[in-house]
């Protein structure tokens, strides 16, 4: 059910649990979970990294993030 290619920035992501937070404009933020992070290797996000996703729902009914990638500058 993920929509069209979006861009954001992530306000935060804490390693040692996988799991952050990207703003998606209009004040909502969507979670970002380090298996939905297209990266080889180990998978981390940066506070104010610009990424590129796909937004979704969790079961729970928030938003989530899929298929992210971070935007080279």
């Amino acid at each position: 059910m993920a929509d069209k290619k979006r861009t954001g920035e992530v306000n935060w992501f804490r390693t040692n649990q996988g799991l952050g937070e990207i703003n998606v404009g209009d004040g909502d933020v969507a979670r970002v979970h380090y298996y939905d992070i297209n990266q080889d290797g180990f998978t981390d996000l940066t506070e104010g990294d610009k990424v590129e996703f796909r937004l979704d729902r969790e079961d729970d009914g928030e938003l989530k993030a899929v298929d992210v990638t971070r935007i080279k500058n």
